[in-house]
């Protein structure tokens, strides 16, 4: 008896190991896919008043595929059940449907000037799209550890400070092959155009 409950534990186990080890490569294999195709929706630039550096950034768009990515990272990640799967799935979808989100990593020497989240904000943010412009709705201040968010974000500098940058505006309502990010202040203007390999 003795035996028999212990081989049925010890088989429990082995059968625990090996799912765990199957995630974790899984997870892996994951994490180099998204990487590779997120460096796809990623810009950068940075503007100079004479010699000084105002500002600089690293944007990202994080279109439809970008987004389904990371939930099926966090899926593995957090061990999510089915329902919690769906139920994550669902709200993401709900989210897609109504606003487009940009991921921004923005530095600046002068540290009275990285307040983007701030209601008393100098800098406005645009998605221009043809010759249709849209505000930004809301900027939020990622409160995650930069090591959370530079494994998310690789392109995150140790520098910046991150963002989600919110349109209200899908990704389905936008003509994705001509889309520029403004970023603009009294302090410097930047307008970039974001890649078309950010296509699905």
């Amino acid at each position: 008896m003795r035996k028999t409950l212990f081989l049925l534990v010890f088989l429990t186990a082995c059968n625990h190991f090996d799912r765990d080890r199957n995630s974790s490569s899984e997870l892996r294999a994951m994490k180099k896919n998204y990487y590779a195709y997120l460096d796809k929706t990623c810009f950068s630039d940075e503007y100079y008043d004479g010699l000084r550096n105002t500002f600089q950034y690293t944007a990202c768009l994080l279109d439809n595929k970008v987004l389904d990515m990371q939930l099926d990272m966090n899926r593995l990640a957090f061990l999510w059940s089915d329902e919690e799967y769906y139920d994550q799935q669902v709200e993401l979808d709900k989210s897609k449907s109504k606003e487009t989100v940009v991921f921004l990593s923005f530095y600046s020497p002068d540290r009275k000037l990285i307040d983007l989240d701030q209601k008393s904000t100098a800098w406005k943010v645009y998605l221009l799209n043809g010759e249709k412009r849209y505000k930004a709705s809301s900027i939020i201040k990622m409160p995650n550890k930069y090591e959370y968010v530079k494994n998310l974000y690789p392109q995150h500098s140790h520098w910046g400070v991150a963002y989600h940058v919110k349109f209200e505006k899908s990704m389905e309502d936008l003509e994705r092959d001509n889309l520029k990010f403004i970023i603009t202040s009294r302090e410097g203007y930047s307008k970039m155009e974001i890649p078309i390999g950010s296509l699905d």
